[in-house]
């Protein structure tokens, strides 16, 4: 696996802002841009994912997890509890022009105030969905 910086967005990127929680099997209070539903369905009230979308941001969210757990220093503290709780992130998912994924972990503020660093970003096979690169911002 190559570690090196994936930052580069496509031109054609569907950023979709997402609740972790659906990776846990639900779906509550996701925003979405109305102009960048072309690839999913968008009701007025749910964002519907097709089953590839699911996988490759599973597979992301399964290192994601296990590096945010060994990252955090303190875990009783506030903001280390907050980080070790997945639902406290946002997704942005991109669509590279070569058809991967580019997932992208961003924590949400917390009281009020936005984290630096605490993310990470990941290019997933659209065809194997296994991690092709990784990058963390810890």
């Amino acid at each position: 696996m190559r570690h090196v910086s994936i930052a580069k967005r496509s031109k054609k990127s569907y950023a979709i802002s997402l609740i972790l929680a659906f990776v846990i099997g639900t779906i509550h209070d996701i925003g979405y841009s109305r102009g960048k539903c072309e690839s999913l369905y968008c009701p007025e009230d749910e964002v519907v994912l097709s089953g590839d979308y699911y996988k490759a941001i599973s597979a992301a969210a399964k290192d994601f997890q296990q590096v945010v757990r060994r990252s955090v220093r303190n875990r009783k503290s506030e903001l280390g509890l907050f980080l070790l709780d997945i639902k406290n992130y946002l997704i942005f998912i991109n669509i590279e022009p070569d058809g991967n994924f580019l997932i992208n972990f961003h924590p949400k503020n917390f009281k009020d105030s936005p984290i630096k660093g605490g993310g990470a970003t990941y290019k997933v096979s659209s065809a194997t969905f296994e991690l092709l690169e990784k990058e963390y911002s810890m």
